[in-house]
């Protein structure tokens, strides 16, 4: 079970103890199994865990001061990458920003689970009009096209500038793009 309510924050010393415990192996009918389930982030658990966080950990200083304080994720409705992205930023006192693909709202989908938590964690979920999964870059340019509030979002692909050029002024700031699921 999550623990939002005493949800880690970052420390060096907690991130190192944590980060570098080693995954129990055990035996299961004469096989050996690595328990990446066991590695968890007050109840966010997951292989895919130690890795967003070891990359957010690796940048962060680039993120800090070059990204607005933010990161991105572009992940599918069922994917645990939008809860998983958005308890890293939230360990690390990171913004987040989540694109998810739009459905109709009369489609019911009990996969949408993931995105709930990722708002749970304070991160701004945006469903984008992108017709073909094609990344986050198409992405980035349909919420470009949408959005016409103040907020300092903008995604980006691996890396990000400090800002770029559009008709409404350079208030987008570009976020770093985090992609658990494709290795660091």
């Amino acid at each position: 079970m999550i623990d939002f309510d005493n949800f880690p924050t970052f420390s060096e010393e907690h991130f190192q103890t944590w980060t570098n415990e080693l995954t129990p192996i055990e035996e299961h009918k004469g096989y050996l199994v690595k328990r990446d389930d066991k590695f968890n982030l007050a109840g966010v658990s997951g292989g895919k865990v130690r890795q967003c966080s070891k990359l957010v950990y690796d940048n962060l200083d680039h993120i800090l001061n070059e990204c607005n304080g933010g990161i991105l994720t572009a992940a599918g409705i069922p994917s645990p990458q939008s809860c998983i992205t958005s308890a890293v930023a939230k360990y690390f006192g990171l913004k987040c920003l989540v694109t998810v693909p739009h459905y109709p709202d009369h489609i019911k989908d009990s996969y949408r689970v993931n995105v709930s938590l990722a708002q749970k964690f304070g991160a701004k979920v945006y469903g984008v009009g992108n017709p073909n999964i094609s990344g986050p870059e198409l992405d980035a340019k349909k919420l470009d096209e949408w959005t016409t509030s103040n907020e300092n979002y903008c995604p980006t692909s691996q890396k990000c500038s400090r800002s770029r050029d559009n008709s409404r002024g350079d208030r987008w700031k570009w976020f770093v793009y985090v992609r658990c699921s494709n290795g660091l």
